[in-house]
This record gives C-alpha cells, sequence and structure tokens, in this order.
C-alpha cells in the first residue's frame, strides 16, 4: 500500500463475501479495502455473465453469492406465484413466495374500489401447556382506497390456533392493532382484541354479551368514535349512551359461504375453492403457479 502496487488476496472459500474478508482482517490489526479481495464465488458469477448475460440463476450457497445478481424477489420455480380473478366481483389477487426460509409471500389483491397489499412474516411459537399455536406477526397491511385517495396502515394482532390435536381446529385473535391513515396523519384507531376466555372473563363481570373487539377512532387527542363487536359477528359504533350504533362490518352468514368452516380453522368454503384448477386455468396459468 505504500508503494501504491496493486494487490489482491484470492480464496476458494466461497461462503464469504469480501465485505466480511475484511473485517476477519481488521480483527487482526490489518486494514484493506473489500475491492482487493476476490473470491471463489466472484469468480462463479463473472463467469456466468460473460457465458450468459442477463440469465436468470437458481442459487443454493451463502450470502457471497448475490455478488453481481440483480437481487429480484422471486424464484423462477414450480409453486412460486398464485394468480386470481374474479370477474363477477371484479377482483383480481397476486401473490409470490419471496422467501423459503422463513416462508414469506408478498401479495397484492385489487378492485375498482380499493388496492389491498402486505406480506406474511410473523414468528411461531408452540405453547406446551396451552396446546396452542401462536403466530406473532411482524409485517403492516397497506390498503388504498381509491375514489378518497387515502391510504390506510395497520398491524395484525397476535394469532392463536387450538384445538388441532384433537381434530377440532379454533383460531383466534389477541392484542393491539393500530391503524394509521397516510393523507390525514391526525386520524388514527387503537383496536383490541380479546382472545374467547378474556372476552367471556370480561363480560362476567357485567352479564353482557362477550365482547372480542373494542377500539377508539381519534382525531389527534380528541375521540371520534368507540367501536365494539365481534369479527365472529359484526363490529358496529357505539353511541354515546352506550347503545349499538352504526354497524361498520357484518360477517357474511350465507349457508354456503360458511360451509365447514368450524372443521376449517374459519377459511370459508369460497377460499378453499381458490385452489381448485380447472382445463382453462391449466391452459392459461404460468408454470410457476402453485396449483
Amino acid at each position: 500500500q505504500k508503494n501504491n502496487k496493486n494487490y489482491l488476496f484470492l480464496t476458494n472459500n466461497s461462503g464469504l463475501t469480501p465485505k466480511e474478508l475484511r473485517n476477519k482482517l481488521l480483527r487482526l490489526g490489518i486494514d484493506v479495502g473489500e475491492e482487493h479481495f476476490y473470491t471463489s464465488a466472484l469468480s462463479t458469477a463473472e463467469f456466468l455473465k460473460k457465458q450468459s448475460p442477463g440469465c436468470s440463476a437458481f442459487v443454493i450457497g451463502e450470502a457471497s453469492f448475490n455478488a453481481g445478481r440483480t437481487l429480484k424477489p422471486f424464484l423462477p420455480v414450480l409453486g412460486e406465484t398464485f394468480e386470481y380473478y374474479d370477474n363477477q366481483k371484479q377482483l383480481r389477487f397476486l401473490a409470490e413466495q419471496v422467501s423459503h426460509n422463513p416462508p414469506i409471500s408478498a401479495y397484492m389483491a385489487e378492485s375498482k374500489d380499493f388496492v389491498y397489499y402486505g406480506d406474511t412474516r410473523f414468528q411461531s411459537e408452540f405453547k406446551i401447556l396451552k396446546a396452542a399455536f401462536e403466530l406473532k406477526f411482524s409485517n403492516k397491511v397497506h390498503v388504498m382506497f381509491k375514489k378518497a385517495n387515502e391510504i390506510f396502515v395497520f398491524n395484525k394482532p397476535k394469532g392463536i390456533i387450538t384445538g388441532f390435536t384433537k381434530g377440532e381446529p379454533k383460531n383466534d385473535f389477541e392484542g393491539k392493532v393500530t391503524l394509521t391513515n397516510n393523507v390525514q396523519k391526525n386520524i388514527f384507531a387503537e383496536i383490541e382484541f380479546f382472545d374467547d376466555k378474556t372476552a367471556e372473563k370480561n363480560a362476567s363481570k357485567d352479564k353482557s354479551t362477550p365482547i372480542k373487539v373494542e377500539g377508539t377512532v381519534f382525531n389527534d387527542k380528541e375521540i371520534l368514535y368507540k367501536i365494539r363487536g365481534s369479527w365472529k359477528d359484526k363490529i358496529y359504533i357505539v353511541k354515546n349512551n352506550g347503545e349499538q350504533g352504526e354497524v361498520l362490518w357484518e360477517l357474511n352468514k350465507n349457508e354456503a359461504y360458511l360451509s365447514n368452516t368450524s372443521k376449517n380453522y374459519n377459511i370459508s368454503s369460497y377460499a378453499l375453492n381458490l385452489n381448485a384448477i380447472n382445463k382453462m386455468l391449466s391452459e392459461t396459468l404460468p408454470i410457476t403457479d402453485s396449483r
């Protein structure tokens, strides 16, 4: 370095990036720039670049194999995508698996009124004493309403799955959800989900109907509305006298829609049929489609 001579460290260790190799020498008191390291992974990337410029590759290896690649979050193998179109509902849904370990899918749904998008990042934990799986979602969901040109962002409550060992699957939710408005930033909501045990315990205190969802809509610190209800039935505005007001959302109670949901983790028959494939779909869907 003092004599301004070119030099290069060569290694057949493909598992480390030049940055990691630099840090390794730094710990020994030797300060060398990343540009002075050339690994077998870099050599492989350079070879592919010359042999097949712009080619796609399914890479199995360490982070160092990302060298020289355009990192598009898509793996061109079977079962990586899902496409769905419903002309009657004027709805389309697209999903792509962007990670295998941990398993993560990114998705987008669009209709003439809204765009809904997010991903499936979560951490799972098995609670032995409860015989339950707990799913802690780390992602946020975005919903854009086209006419109002507003985007709402919210996190998901913790999911709880029980009864799978007895063949009687049941899911529940608990925790706080915060919903924000990206346009009117002073408008936001804080909503609490209660699991069955907590809801029944709270209801027994005043002999009321179990409340599964309860929340408040704010304008800065001013309370605009209070909402209450259950994701199993309906959610409504609470009047000043505590009585039920306008219903904001209600479960579709169509018998065909709800058939066998109790044995399918509350997944509707409509959702279960999304995996059905016919001759027309088989001829038009890409080979990466999960069906």
